[in-house]
């Protein structure tokens, strides 16, 4: 296992598991990033109800169907720049698995963004609540209490639906 970045505090290691594929981990804390489009205007949801004035339309990586990805309902981490920078394997669109270490609860997620460069710890409304997170735009969680899993350049599966590996250019 390697250091490839300390960011925020966080120390960020690369490691090669069995098959020599790059797994990136890091425990940091959570905050929420609600940006990307509301995929079903009907049901209720808006993308931006406590009106982040940091909320963005778009995802660097959008859905299956072209689409930016929705907050609400798709499972995703934002990653700053560093991570894809400092790996060789293609990040955005890759699985993760994500550990909420003080109450058990795990859920698989997609890299589906990317971040500020000092900044890590974001994830979308729909993976905090998978892993019993009560947070919003104003108020994270602070505690580094989540295991980030990367695993780089194996594309996710989130709820039956595929996504493609993207390059990023910054």
């Amino acid at each position: 296992m390697s250091l490839i970045a300390v960011i925020q505090g966080v120390a960020v290691k690369r490691s090669l598991d069995a098959a020599g594929m790059e797994v990136v981990d890091f425990l940091a804390d959570a905050d929420e990033d609600n940006d990307g489009i509301d995929s079903d205007p009907s049901d209720g949801i808006n993308n931006n109800p406590e009106h982040d004035p940091c909320h963005q339309s778009d995802t660097t990586l959008h859905g299956p169907d072209g689409r930016p990805l929705d907050p609400y309902k798709v499972p995703y981490i934002v990653v700053p720049p560093a991570i894809i920078e400092r790996t060789r394997g293609i990040v955005l669109g890759s699985h993760v698995e994500l550990y909420n270490i003080t109450n058990g609860q795990h859920c698989f997620a997609v890299v589906g963004d990317v971040g500020p460069h000092t900044k890590i710890g974001e994830l979308s409304p729909a993976a905090a609540k998978l892993l019993g997170l009560h947070i919003t735009a104003f108020n994270g969680e602070s505690r580094h209490i989540i295991r980030y899993v990367i695993h780089v350049g194996r594309p996710a599966i989130i709820n039956g639906v595929a996504y493609r590996l993207q390059p990023w250019r910054s």
